[in-house]
């Protein structure tokens, strides 16, 4: 089988890691590029270049280590002012480049191993282009309802979803794109059902135990 990338989206809360670790408990291979933006926060050169554009106010002591405080400055860059889109769009010119690179280098990676499903778990997938890396988008639908009971659960506010959910495209024109659809709005095992559905859709019988 050729090896396969599918890129998820769906509206915020709408359980995309879940659907990612669902996805590798048969067998595909994960990039989650939310995580390698974490760590990159990390970085001198780049953490240096946050504290010279937003200043100090973003950085917090955290056990005795200066650190990007990522709530503070997901704060700023998601205020629905000119400021905060401008500091969006420098956070993701600093960002996106090296993401983009550590991504390829991962499918790379994934691929000698010997994967043929890889899924490409990016926030703002479609927004930021990371779409173009993926051969398939897989949309999760999930209700309104269940999204905000589940942000609510990260302590976020009905106001925090919204001024994230202004910073991306609308839902509908998320699930345009879409190759294939999943919901996540019923039980685990509803979920995990209709992911092992699509796996046997993309790989033959004699792949589907081991895709990676």
């Amino acid at each position: 089988m050729q090896r396969l990338i599918l890129g998820l989206v769906g509206g915020i809360g709408c359980g995309k890691s879940l659907v990612a670790s669902l996805f590798v408990e048969f067998g595909a291979g994960l990039i989650d590029a939310d995580v390698i933006g974490h760590n990159l926060l990390a970085d001198s050169k780049i953490s240096e270049q946050i504290r010279a554009y937003f200043g100090e106010d973003v950085f917090r002591n955290f056990n005795g280590v200066n650190c990007v405080d990522r709530s503070e400055l997901a704060r700023i860059v998601f205020a629905q002012t000119e400021s905060g889109a401008a500091g969006l769009k420098y956070l993701n010119s600093i960002l996106h480049p090296p993401i983009t690179k550590i991504i390829n280098e991962k499918i790379q990676y994934l691929t000698q191993k010997g994967c043929n499903i890889i899924i490409l778990d990016a926030p703002l997938l479609l927004e930021t282009g990371f779409n173009k890396i993926a051969d398939k988008i897989v949309f999760i639908e999930a209700s309104k309802e269940n999204r905000l009971a589940r942000i609510l659960k990260r302590n976020w506010t009905e106001n925090d979803l919204k001024l994230r959910e202004s910073a991306q495209l609308p839902i509908e024109k998320k699930r345009q794109h879409a190759d294939f659809i999943i919901s996540n709005n019923n039980t685990i095992d509803n979920t995990k059902n209709q992911i092992a559905s699509l796996i046997k859709k993309i790989t033959d019988t004699n792949t589907q135990k081991n895709i990676c």
